[in-house]
Order: C-alpha cells, then sequence, then structure tokens
C-alpha cells in the first residue's frame, strides 16, 4: 500500500480479518556469518491501548527462531512508525541456509487493531571501543 510516513513510501498493511492469520516476511540465503546482529522491524498500529498482543515479530536463523509478541500499548503512539528489536546471530549452514524475517497478527489479536509494516534494518551489535 502507498503510505507517505512509510521508508520508500510503500509498506504492508497486514489485513485484521478475525477469518485467517496474516503474515509478512522476507527472507535471504546470503547474510553475514558469525556476527551479532540486531533485527529492527518498523511498524505501527492503528491502536495503542490493547494490552494483547497485536503483531509477532521472528527472526529464524538456520534451525534457531526467535520470536516478540509485541502489545499494542508497547506502541508509544497509535498510526506512528516504531521499530522492535531482535538480537540475532546468522551462521552459514548449507543444510539450513536460510535467514527469514517475520511479522504477523492472528484471528485470536485483538481487533480491529490494524498493523502496517515497512521495513527491517540490521545493524551490528553494540561493539566496546
Amino acid at each position: 500500500m502507498n503510505d507517505p510516513a512509510a521508508l520508500g513510501g510503500t509498506a504492508y498493511r497486514l489485513d485484521p480479518s478475525p477469518d485467517y492469520e496474516s503474515t509478512i516476511w522476507v527472507w535471504t540465503s546470503d547474510f553475514i556469518p558469525n556476527t551479532p546482529v540486531v533485527a529492527y522491524f518498523r511498524m505501527k498500529a492503528s491502536s495503542n491501548t490493547s494490552g494483547d498482543w497485536v503483531a509477532r515479530i521472528t527472526v529464524e536463523a538456520n534451525e534457531a527462531s526467535i520470536s516478540a509478541e509485541i502489545k499494542g500499548s508497547d506502541f508509544h503512539t497509535a498510526n506512528q512508525y516504531q521499530e522492535f528489536a531482535i538480537p540475532f546471530q546468522y551462521q552459514k549452514n548449507p543444510e539450513h541456509p536460510f535467514l527469514i524475517f517475520k511479522v504477523s497478527r492472528n484471528n485470536s489479536m485483538a481487533k480491529p487493531d490494524t498493523i502496517t509494516f515497512d521495513s527491517v534494518t540490521i545493524f551490528t551489535a553494540p561493539q566496546a571501543y
């Protein structure tokens, strides 16, 4: 969808339908190995009042899966993009080569919250200097 507030002017809206799960994911099999990094998922919610989780963010690196459930109240302001972090480390493994980033919501979540996602940005973990 077009969204002037999104990076690049476009974003993905996860459907708030109670009838099915809605997921957006991106993947790669070519990534920096053996380096601690942090993935920042940039998204917004139509409401920030719910104490229930409204989105699940996940990093699947090789066979490991790291998830965080984001509550509506975790958003500082409704309809404003915010970043949520997941630290991880990718290892080269020909049997499980994929690095997958997911944002999902399902029909058991608070309604009618809409989740809009526009990017995952990756930085190395802070290093002592």
